[in-house]
């Protein structure tokens, strides 16, 4: 049961974060989880279901290259077993909810790889791109993260600052929104719009800078770091913009340092 004790220590990360978040993680650990793993299956028949499955999972780890897929699949198949049995612990139902949402996540981006392998040219992703940055909802999202530091910087107090990143709502005077950890959370800026970037190189330098704020946000205590991580984030979405020839804020809901300053004014000012 220890190897599903800590299987599950580590999909508490992995089923919502970014491979560039977790991979490292589940490389120092694979070591770990196969010795894990296969003491847990001397607990099993071969012959058994819940046995086959542990193997299944072993010939997993075994591999030195990570395969997020077959991963989720070995987890999933060997998660519906056990969670089957007559009288399930507490520890075997908590691994079969990770499980589920880990393999949901791993779904997820393996069918945005496939949607953005279509034929179309690298003049014709870029025109994609360009209209993705330029429409309301990309500076929305860059505009909100910016209220949300310009704020963070301007509580005083280390407690004001902490209670403001844990509020679950905010207003920046037309009306609440998410606070930064509930945004986190949903993901919904990454999946309406960071993960819709054609450029590969563009959409995975965002991907690991959104997800290492998320990991930072989600798991640190330190309020200093945790505005340091925000304000790095912010430099490397603003200077995507810029490369997208974006010079300016719209401006058009959210209007943290003016009226359409310049990017690199902003930049600046953080």
């Amino acid at each position: 049961m220890y190897a599903i004790q800590q299987i599950n220590a580590f999909l508490e990360d992995a089923g919502t974060l970014h491979i560039s978040s977790w991979g490292h993680k589940y490389y120092m650990a694979r070591p770990s989880f196969l010795r894990s793993f296969e003491a847990f299956k001397k607990e099993l028949a071969d012959d058994t279901p819940a046995g086959q499955a542990c193997s299944h999972m072993i010939q997993v780890l075994e591999h030195q290259e990570l395969d997020q897929n077959a991963l989720a699949l070995a987890l999933s198949q060997l998660s519906s077993i056990l969670e089957s049995s007559d009288s399930p612990s507490h520890t075997i139902s908590r691994f079969k909810e990770l499980t589920e949402r880990f393999a949901k996540h791993i779904q997820k981006q393996s069918n945005h790889a496939r949607n953005t392998q279509k034929n179309l040219s690298d003049e014709e992703k870029d025109t994609q791109d360009t209209k993705l940055f330029e429409g309301p909802g990309m500076m929305f999202v860059l505009e909100y993260y910016l209220s949300l530091y310009k704020e963070l910087c301007e509580k005083q107090t280390i407690a004001e600052k902490t209670n403001y990143i844990n509020a679950e709502q905010v207003n920046f005077g037309f009306g609440t929104l998410p606070g930064i950890k509930e945004d986190l959370c949903n993901d919904e800026s990454y999946e309406k719009f960071i993960v819709q970037i054609l450029n590969k190189e563009v959409r995975e330098e965002l991907e690991e800078a959104y997800f290492e704020l998320k990991d930072s946000v989600l798991h640190c205590n330190d309020t200093l770091l945790l505005q340091q991580r925000i304000k790095e984030f912010l430099v490397i979405l603003l200077k995507t913009f810029e490369k997208k020839q974006i010079e300016k804020l719209g401006s058009t809901f959210l209007k943290p340092y003016g009226e359409k300053p310049r990017i690199q004014e902003v930049i600046d000012q953080l």
